[in-house]
């Protein structure tokens, strides 16, 4: 059984990177650990109002997180329909790349795929 990790900013980039991953995979059991992370933002203003605590800017984060992530796996089952793949939800308060480091070790990851809306730059 093969393990993929397909992280997610929910962009139809991401949809693109996980669909090609769902069907290079289509003959093959798989467990498909979907990751998103979260960290809240953090206004900079001084008109904020002061009654917003951090930990509530944090379960709304972490709500829209799990959320994206229960719709975007409902839509693979949907769409897929594969008895040989397993969706996980992995939703973290983290940085993305420290994540991604966590989840392969953890998962012993074999591959992963990945699209996003935003650009990593010219490297």
């Amino acid at each position: 059984m093969k393990n993929i990790l397909l992280p997610t900013d929910f962009s139809d980039n991401a949809w693109n990177a996980a669909s090609y991953a769902v069907e290079l995979f289509k003959n093959e059991t798989c467990t498909f650990y979907v990751l998103n992370t979260y960290t809240p933002h953090i206004a900079h203003s001084r008109f904020m109002a002061t009654n917003v605590s951090g930990d509530m800017m944090e379960d709304a984060a972490r709500s829209q997180s799990e959320m994206g992530l229960s719709n975007l796996i409902s839509r693979m089952h949907t769409e897929f329909n594969n008895p040989q793949h397993k969706f996980t939800a992995v939703s973290s308060f983290s940085m993305l790349v420290d994540e991604v480091k966590a989840v392969i070790e953890e998962y012993a990851i074999d591959s992963g795929y990945h699209g996003n809306k935003g650009s990593f730059g010219n490297r």
